[in-house]
């Protein structure tokens, strides 16, 4: 029997359904035997098996810590499912590169090398793998399309949920699944080719069918109550998608009583019962809506769209708005007392002056 007979994806089937030592001692003596091409066979069966099979085993773990009722294993569900997400990315950069070098567009660090013929050719160095930013970048240059916003939600509560609360609840889980379901669904079907039914099993995937889908019914419970809500303020209508709860991270909130918006209005979370008023949350829900465009202005020395209150010192005094969401006042002094020009938050403490005629009395003074 020589490897020559054997197409690289046949070999693939036998390793996934051989992976035993007479497998490796055999067939793999074989294809090593059989030159170049044995060994690239041998290099993408080690790859494939090693990525895609990581990858379902990942998702599959975090869905039985997910079905197993031991609140204990939540975090582990979380765990599992987001690094699973990030081995099928990875798998999808494998599928990717050239058959001389089959990890390549998966490795963290890529180098010139001159080959044995006298050409150039780019090699993987090490074992490290690509980091999410790497991913990103090789995705956007050869044209893999992953909804990364969505994604960066899933790592972002993630990230909370592990480093900043010690609560966890099922709804918490649920949330990250579900949304972690479209991700995996469509990047198996659109960019693997892969049913995911087939991928994942049966069991793992109809559990991720249900999660969703009573995720979504709760979802759209909660934004059926904040839609109800006379939010007052263009921007707090915006910031009504940041809003979570300050005691589990969930978004599944309600509105029980009032319906008029004010920073004392009580909102209910659904995931733990949690009752709070809506200013506990408006400096990290103005972050998250504005905390980009700030960034950009800072750099670029333009108006910040939000600072902090000279009322209440709160983070949340909108520019648009002219006022401060959590105490609702406005600017004290609205226009310099000397010229009319318009006075900004950083001049409230300046006695109604500008900061050219606060300069100009001040100097007068020191004379």
């Amino acid at each position: 029997m020589r490897c020559r007979f054997f197409s690289s994806k046949l070999l693939f089937l036998m390793a996934g359904a051989c992976e035993s030592s007479f497998f490796r001692q055999n067939v793999g003596a074989v294809c090593r035997s059989n030159s170049a091409f044995g060994l690239i066979a041998i290099s993408y069966i080690k790859a494939d098996m090693t990525i895609i099979r990581n990858a379902i085993d990942s998702i599959q773990i975090g869905v039985e810590d997910y079905v197993s009722e031991d609140p204990r294993r939540y975090l582990s569900a979380v765990r599992n499912v987001t690094a699973g997400i990030l081995l099928v990315y990875k798998e999808k950069l494998r599928r990717l590169s050239p058959p001389n070098d089959p990890e390549i567009f998966i490795k963290k660090h890529v180098i010139p090398k001159v080959s044995d013929d006298g050409a150039v050719v780019i090699v993987g160095k090490g074992k490290s793998t690509v980091d999410i930013a790497q991913i990103k970048e090789r995705f956007d240059q050869l044209g893999v399309s992953v909804n990364w916003k969505q994604f960066e939600s899933i790592k972002q509560l993630r990230n909370e949920i592990e480093h900043y609360y010690t609560r966890l609840t099922k709804d918490n889980v649920r949330e990250i699944l579900s949304s972690s379901f479209v991700l995996i669904r469509d990047f198996l079907v659109e960019e693997l080719n892969e049913d995911p039914v087939d991928t994942l099993g049966e069991e793992c995937w109809k559990v991720l069918l249900e999660v969703a889908d009573v995720y979504q019914r709760e979802e759209e419970n909660s934004r059926k109550s904040l839609e109800d809500v006379d939010w007052k303020y263009q921007v707090v209508e915006e910031l009504v998608e940041h809003f979570r709860c300050p005691n589990c991270q969930s978004a599944l909130l309600r509105v029980e009583v009032d319906n008029d918006y004010s920073p004392g209005l009580e909102l209910t979370c659904s995931s733990c019962g949690h009752i709070f008023p809506v200013s506990e949350i408006l400096e990290d829900s103005v972050d998250e809506l504005l905390g980009g465009e700030a960034f950009v202005a800072a750099k670029e020395g333009c108006e910040p769209p939000y600072e902090a209150c000279p009322q209440c010192w709160s983070n949340t005094f909108i520019i648009a708005e002219g006022l401060c969401l959590k105490c609702e006042s406005g600017l004290l002094y609205e226009a310099c007392a000397l010229c009319g020009e318009g006075l900004t938050v950083d001049e409230q403490d300046l006695g109604g002056l500008c900061s050219y005629h606060h300069y100009q009395m001040e100097k007068i003074r020191d004379e």
